[in-house]
């Protein structure tokens, strides 16, 4: 994380238009709040990074991230 302003404020904007597809995907399926949906699923996926960063396992990580936001944006009714 840069410890400047300036460098927090480019991060930020980087980082959000990274995220634009996802919002715009998500507002063409209908999303109610795509841009609260992509906040989630954002957090879902640091979430995920800071279990497999502790050693968790890769695949079961990846198994159940999946899962959580398929059923998120409900392109799957599994409830695992």
């Amino acid at each position: 994380m840069p410890a400047d302003e300036a460098g927090r404020e480019r991060m930020a904007r980087a980082h959000h238009a990274l995220a634009a597809p996802l919002r715009e995907a998500l507002a063409e399926r209908g999303d109610p709040d795509p841009v609260l949906t992509a906040d989630l699923i954002d957090g879902a996926l640091g979430r995920a990074i800071d279990r497999l960063d502790g050693g968790a396992d890769f695949r079961r990580v990846q198994s159940i991230t999946l899962a959580f936001v398929q059923r998120a944006i409900g392109l799957s009714n599994n409830q695992e």
